[in-house]
């Protein structure tokens, strides 16, 4: 199941959304890269980054999907998924310090040293699990 951005740019996150029908059983943030350039991109990491300016990295790479380094033709996309539970224990964090809905963005790290912020924001609730 994907769910289409909407125009505001924030995704909320249901904590009963489940892939099923896939094989899936947890919730998982998936985060898409495109290649709209000429020449191939290379992704290194993706990390996230809450509103409050906090960064959650993933050391071992995406759960889902192919592994990091990932070569992208011109043209091309990949999808890496990332189970929703380091990202809940992550805004509960954030939560104690500063209480409500946790907005976190992708953040993807290039081979060149760019790093490129997903339009699209994450929003996690105020409980600790996906609002």
């Amino acid at each position: 199941m994907t769910t289409p951005i909407p125009r505001d740019g924030k995704i909320d996150i249901s904590p009963n959304l489940a892939l099923v029908g896939s094989g899936m059983t947890n919730p998982i943030l998936l985060v898409s890269v495109r290649n709209v350039g000429r020449l191939a991109i290379t992704v290194e990491q993706v990390a996230f980054r809450a509103s409050t300016g906090q960064e959650y990295g993933t050391v071992s790479g995406p759960e889902h999907g192919k592994q990091f380094p990932c070569v992208i033709q011109p043209g091309a996309s990949e999808r890496f998924g990332y189970d929703l539970g380091g990202l809940q224990i992550f805004a509960t964090t954030i939560q104690k310090a500063v209480p409500g809905a946790v907005r976190v963005a992708a953040i993807v790290d290039l081979g060149t040293g760019k790093r490129v912020k997903a339009r699209a924001k994450a929003v996690l609730g105020s409980s600790g699990a996906a609002a």
